[in-house]
């Protein structure tokens, strides 16, 4: 009798082989190995980030945040900053995404999250430009590859045909939601310490949210007969978020495992791009910050969210 009893209790304790499989088909690993990869690229990484999502009041937590800063000179303190949050998803079926003609794929780089000062600097004919204005498509990856607005993945009905359904996978859903929830948060946070310390230095962020896949990923495009399904490395979906006063779009880079290191040096192409063009124009970009730190008190925050972000 108690051999049967200690037979009974040792079928519900996890062998190390039962283990190895369990952490396998999770994201933990996954994560481990992220975080490996932007610790030797960047110069601060955070795991398992807790924030108030700013639109439901509740706390959640995404799984890494990593910054990297460019200095644009003269000052140490003028930077240009990357900022990424990031959901690691080992899925087990495909990631698809259903993209659409880049006919206007330059209007995706009005999607980049920007925050901090300058933002706007003016040229030689008086008026004022933006600074993603500023920057050439080659610059800005937004403004290339393929982008969607919607995504599903792919599950077997339990019906005798054995049919497979594509539909939101509510895991994904959260992990999207997260990144760009969490991207928000950011920026907020960013605003009010620009306005606690008021710097008379360049302080720049552009705030990128990041989904990187363990399984595959795939790009699905509607024909006139049919659909044309194809692997990808690294799709765009785009997702907006709205709020109780305003509503962002965002460009969240979907990228598998291995074309994580490209994204990243095209991330840093971009910051590097940036920075050159804060050193080349450096007299503008001072008047600029002069101009902004003499801007009359607003009478909320929300103005200053206005003129602080894009």
């Amino acid at each position: 009798m108690r051999t049967e009893v200690h037979n009974a209790i040792l079928a519900f304790v996890i062998s190390r082989t039962e283990a190895k499989a369990a952490l396998l088909r999770s994201g933990y690993l996954l994560e481990q190995r992220v975080k490996s990869l932007l610790d030797s690229r960047w110069s601060y990484t955070e795991q398992n980030v807790n924030y108030p999502d700013d639109v439901t009041g509740k706390y959640r937590e995404y799984d890494l945040h990593a910054l990297r800063s460019f200095t644009t000179g003269p000052d140490i303190k003028d930077v240009v900053m990357g900022s990424l949050a990031i959901e690691c998803i080992n899925n087990p079926e495909p990631l698809a995404v259903l993209t659409h003609t880049q006919s206007l794929a330059n209007l995706n780089e009005d999607n980049v999250r920007i925050v901090g000062a300058p933002l706007t600097i003016e040229i030689k004919s008086g008026n004022k430009v933006h600074l993603r204005d500023l920057l050439n498509n080659s610059d800005q990856h937004y403004a290339t590859g393929s982008t969607g607005t919607q995504f599903c993945s792919f599950v077997k009905k339990k019906s005798p045909k054995d049919e497979w359904m594509a539909l939101h996978d509510d895991s994904h859903f959260e992990s999207i939601a997260k990144v760009c929830s969490a991207i928000e948060h950011q920026a907020l946070q960013l605003i009010n310490a620009w306005l606690a310390r008021r710097p008379s230095h360049v302080e720049v962020t552009f705030l990128y949210p990041v989904i990187v896949l363990q399984g595959e990923l795939w790009e699905v495009r509607h024909t006139k007969r049919s659909v044309r399904i194809r692997s990808a490395e690294h799709l765009q979906l785009q997702r907006t978020l709205i709020g109780p006063d305003n509503h962002v779009t965002y460009q969240i880079d979907v990228v598998r495992e291995r074309a994580l290191p490209k994204l990243l040096s095209t991330i840093e192409h971009e910051l590097d791009a940036v920075a050159s063009m804060f050193k080349r124009n450096a007299s503008v970009v001072r008047k600029a910050i002069d101009a902004t730190l003499m801007l009359p008190e607003p009478q909320n925050k929300i103005s200053w969210f206005t003129i602080l972000s894009t």
